[in-house]
């Protein structure tokens, strides 16, 4: 599957209700250990973060509820993004509709950390695309990735 319509069912998943389509969701709860294990992987105090494919931004949120100055969560699908901003109103925290192309090869800016969750598997050029990411990285900073286990 491309990009492209990857990016098209994504629209659709999050247009209908994630939690319908995602199984780490019971009752409408996240029930994944992948944040908490995010969350407890760093000091998040007074970082510059940004989460690419950050979805409708659990993970971000919780890094901005945990101390970082900046989380700017990236998504290239509009629905998640509506989502991220319904959810999670939190004054050091922002959602960008955009993908690695549209939003970091355009931007000079250094994060202290950046996250990638199980979106490297669905890049067309996922090689590039983590080429950019880690461009954006300050020297002294850390990358946080998973993906699954037949990547």
């Amino acid at each position: 599957m491309t990009n492209k319509k990857l990016q098209e069912k994504y629209e659709d998943i999050y247009k209908e209700g994630k939690e319908e389509f995602f199984s780490r969701f019971v009752n409408g709860k996240d029930i994944s250990e992948t944040n908490e294990g995010v969350w407890k992987c760093i000091d998040w105090s007074n970082k510059k973060v940004i989460d690419v494919g950050c979805g409708s931004g659990e993970t971000a949120a919780g890094i901005a509820m945990l101390g970082a100055n900046l989380v700017l969560g990236v998504d290239y699908s509009e629905n998640a993004i509506k989502v991220a901003n319904e959810r999670h109103s939190i004054e050091n925290l922002k959602f960008k509709v955009g993908s690695i192309k549209t939003i970091i090869s355009s931007t000079s800016e250094l994060f202290d950390v950046v996250i990638s969750l199980g979106t490297l598997e669905h890049m067309d050029d996922p090689k590039m695309e983590l080429r950019e990411m880690l461009r954006i990285l300050d020297k002294n900073g850390k990358a946080v990735f998973n993906m699954p286990i037949f990547y």
